[in-house]
């Protein structure tokens, strides 16, 4: 008796201890703690590096870790924690950056993400939620300068400095000449020039300015390597080289230009149609997964319709007579799910899209049409079918395939925000461990086995959240198996890190797409603003990747073109007008070239209308005659990009094209009304043709005279 009374002293003592401990945490939660807390705080090491300190105080319940990812550590949720101040009761990490602009969250536990809700910026995270953002301003002690004043403010010259930089500052172009770049403060100096030291200058021009900054150009015809200095004229005269300013010439920089990475030639003549291959067409249904609905009907998440690579292979006609020359297709590997981004076997096509042998056809009847095939690599996490996970959920800890993933704990269950690493939270996508031999050998020969079997490359998936050294290992792999395979990553920010010779050759250029949404469909930038945003991209890219960045509207992870504009077909000719003469490898996700209409997925995967009623059809003629033109135009293809004119009371921007002594010009006009316009060119006399209209209009006094509709663009090439 006396043993059940103290059982039931305890149940109430423990009853009591719970009850006080609830009541407390209720009271941080009701008096102390109602809301998440962030501050970020700035110290000036130099003018170029800034420590950075980002404080963080959750919202109960509290999390037992808080890390820090954003664009400086390529969006890696957890190889920046941040460290606990218990007697304060916060979280905080000190980062060095440069001036600029970063996107960031923090990480819960490294599951939950959560944006500051301090900072009044915020952008779209492309996933449905917000990105906080933080810009981060030169602090830097502008005393006055002025030209003409017989000096020169050493503080702002920059060149190849010692620590890492944004800009690229040497380069060369698709002819092989040499670009050299100098950072000075604007209105400080009144000529600058490039001094050889043979004793040759050649005169450097502002192409950008930022932050209170000019950035100085000059392109020289030297292909092999050269010693120079840059010459500073301001009253007096000034050499600036390694050891800084002087008023005598010595240490000189030295350019290897060869030494400049190279990218697919192949691709600047490369115009991409991007399939989503279980919805493109459905070319033998006996191969339907069951429970296959009718081509058409609603996507959702989980249904099929049928779509596979016979399909695609019946259709090559189409696609050729739209003027594509290259596909890319998301993952056709062996998965439970339409969308195969949850691979179960890397070696087999799925058999529900043809298998290896549908595979092998496709190949040898896009070698017949000439065009290129890129596959999507999902190398980051596995689906939980694949052999690997599947042995060890089976046998734990006895797997031998268990550090092939990074469990936290064991046993390894599949749940949603398991105890292992996973792609964002979700079990059935678990996370590989790209660090461990056996996982890199086995990734690394899935890549070499798909380039031997016909592709020409891959896509790699949110590569962002897997090592660089993985990368550099996948990409001298790759190129020692083909040359000139196409590599391009899935990168939604900054993708300068990993477009420097040593890991993609291109990416997704998703900060692109933004930018000319931005300018054509929402018109919240002048044409100043959308010029600033596409100079500040060239100068911090090296010109074989810009070159070879795949410049796309629409894809399978945003809303479609025709839904992004809103059906205003005038604004989206213009910005295809754009996109077809830019550089960069031009791209067209499927459907897209028939005004097909959906929000994010799956309303973005929609199956593709064969009835040919149901499509735009001059959208479509429109999208043929652009690739024609591309196709044909070898300026558009590899010439160098320059300004030309922009003009934002008239909602004007002019850029050419120049390749071998041949310029051909494009002129937009975003807005309403006719606007005359007279726009100077290198010819002194002759004529220009608009490719897409077909009229001619004649130079006179190094001058054509135009006029330019609403929303109109012209092409125009010297005949």
């Amino acid at each position: 008796m006396f043993g059940v009374l103290l059982l039931r002293e305890g149940v109430r003592r423990e009853r009591y201890l719970a009850f006080r401990r609830l009541y407390v945490h209720l009271f941080l939660w009701f008096c102390f703690w109602p809301q998440a807390w962030a501050k970020i705080q700035v110290q000036r090491i130099s003018p170029e590096r800034y420590r950075v300190l980002f404080i963080y105080r959750p919202a109960y319940p509290f999390p037992k870790k808080v890390y820090l990812a954003g664009d400086f550590n390529h969006w890696n949720k957890i190889s920046h924690p941040l460290r606990y101040h218990p007697r304060r009761g916060y979280w905080s990490i000190s980062l060095e950056l440069r001036p600029g602009k970063y996107r960031y969250k923090f990480v819960l536990d490294g599951v939950k993400w959560v944006f500051d809700s301090e900072v009044s910026e915020r952008e779209p995270d492309g996933f449905g939620g917000l990105n906080s953002v933080f810009r981060l301003r030169a602090m830097v002690d502008f005393s006055p300068v002025k030209r003409g004043d017989g000096s020169v403010a050493q503080q702002g010259l920059e060149h190849i400095p010692p620590h890492s930089s944004v800009y690229v500052y040497q380069d060369r172009t698709e002819e092989g000449d040499s670009i050299l770049r100098l950072r000075a403060r604007c209105g400080d100096i009144q000529e600058v020039y490039v001094f050889l030291s043979t004793g040759k200058t050649f005169p450097m021009e502002v192409v950008w300015k930022e932050g209170g900054y000019c950035f100085y150009e000059a392109i020289l015809p030297i292909s092999k390597p050269f010693s120079y200095l840059f010459l500073l004229k301001d009253g007096n005269s000034f050499y600036y080289g390694r050891r800084g300013l002087s008023r005598h010439r010595g240490g000189y920089f030295r350019f290897s230009p060869e030494r400049i990475f190279r990218t697919p030639l192949w691709l600047r003549g490369a115009v991409f149609y991007q399939i989503f291959p279980e919805r493109f067409a459905n070319g033998d249904s006996s191969n339907d997964p069951p429970g296959t609905e009718s081509w058409g009907g609603e996507p959702t998440y989980f249904n099929f319709f049928g779509g596979d690579l016979e399909g695609i292979e019946r259709n090559l006609s189409y696609l050729k007579d739209l003027g594509v020359n290259g596909l890319y297709l998301n993952p056709i590997f062996l998965s439970p799910s339409s969308h195969k981004y949850d691979t179960q076997d890397y070696f087999r096509v799925d058999p529900h899209f043809g298998g290896n042998g549908a595979f092998r056809r496709l190949v040898g009847a896009l070698k017949k049409a000439r065009m290129r095939l890129i596959l999507d690599g999902v190398f980051n996490h596995s689906g939980s079918r694949f052999f690997a996970f599947e042995h060890l959920k089976r046998y734990q800890q006895r797997s031998p395939y268990r550090h092939w993933y990074i469990v936290h704990r064991f046993p390894v269950v599949e749940k949603k925000n398991p105890d292992y690493e996973c792609w964002w939270g979700f079990g059935h996508l678990p996370k590989l461990n790209t660090a461990y031999p056996a996982v890199r050998q086995y990734l690394l020969r899935v890549a070499k086995f798909w380039l031997r079997q016909g592709a020409d490359g891959w896509r790699l998936d949110v590569p962002n959240e897997v090592s660089s050294d993985f990368w550099r290992a996948f990409r001298k792999v790759t190129k020692s198996v083909k040359p000139d395979a196409y590599l391009f990553g899935e990168i939604w920010q900054d993708a300068q890190p990993w477009l420097r010779g040593d890991q993609f050759d291109g990416v997704m250029n998703y900060r692109w797409r933004e930018a000319v949404i931005d300018f054509f469909a929402r018109q919240t930038l002048t044409p100043t603003q959308f010029c600033d945003r596409l100079m500040r991209q060239r100068l911090t890219h090296y010109q074989a990747s810009l070159y070879a960045m795949y410049n796309l509207l629409g894809s399978h992870d945003v809303e479609r073109i025709w839904t992004v504009f809103d059906g205003r077909e005038d604004r989206l000719r213009l910005a295809l007008v754009f996109q077809f003469t830019y550089p960069g490898v031009p791209a067209i996700y499927y459907g897209d070239e028939i005004g097909m209409e959906g929000g994010k997925d799956p309303e973005n995967r929609r199956c593709f209308p064969w009835r040919r009623e149901k499509w735009k059809v001059g959208l479509r003629d429109f999208y043929r005659k652009l690739i024609r033109i591309r196709r044909s135009t070898l300026s558009l293809q590899r010439g160098d990009f320059r300004r030309v004119l922009v003009l934002d009371e008239k909602g004007v921007f002019v850029f050419s094209r120049t390749f071998r002594g041949r310029t051909v010009y494009v002129v937009l006009h975003r807005g309403e009304g006719v606007v005359p316009l007279e726009l100077e060119v290198c010819l002194a006399r002759g004529r220009y043709m608009d490719l897409l209209s077909g009229r001619s209009y004649v130079v006179s006094g190094g001058r054509v005279k135009l006029e330019l509709a609403s929303f109109q663009g012209m092409i125009l090439r010297p005949f």
